[in-house]
């Protein structure tokens, strides 16, 4: 059910981030808090990637831009599939950092989550990488992980 609350919130203590997706805050800043601040600390504070997929990765954007305010900006963010999580606040502080999101689309349409929720009150940081999907995909498919994989790898050149 939290996932369905899309009421833009600013975020307490952080008012950089400006407001956020409520919903997908409270796993997002509770996971940075609870493990991955204490994670970093007790490897020495190591570079990382962040990333995640649909859910995961709205809520990777919104630790990212907490991250980055503590101190911890990841090397790269990888957000497979977002919906909206943030607004220009979270958008303006993402720019000028290495955050990349995917959306997939095929002759017919576009990946639907990535256009959800709607309204002029959600940013992103940047354009998203398209990547193509067979046509035959309907839109429950084109947003899966596989889906998103096969088309990653056709942007691939293996090295020989």
């Amino acid at each position: 059910m939290l996932d369905i609350c899309a009421i833009p919130i600013p975020v307490s203590g952080f008012p950089e981030l400006g407001e956020v997706h409520a919903g997908f805050s409270i796993g997002a800043f509770s996971a940075v808090d609870d493990y991955i601040i204490p994670t970093l600390k007790s490897l020495g504070n190591p570079q990382f990637y962040l990333g995640g997929h649909s859910k995961g990765s709205a809520q990777a954007g919104q630790a990212h831009g907490k991250l980055k305010l503590l101190g911890h900006t990841p090397l790269a963010t990888y957000l497979f599939e977002p919906p909206f999580f943030g607004g220009q606040q979270l958008a303006d502080l993402m720019k000028s950092d290495n955050v990349i999101w995917t959306e997939t689309y095929n002759s017919y349409h576009s990946d639907a989550i990535t256009a959800v929720p709607f309204g002029p009150t959600w940013k992103r940081s940047c354009d998203p990488i398209r990547l193509k999907v067979p046509d035959d995909a309907d839109r429950a498919t084109m947003h899966k992980m596989p889906a998103v994989l096969t088309a990653i790898k056709q942007l691939v050149t293996p090295i020989s």
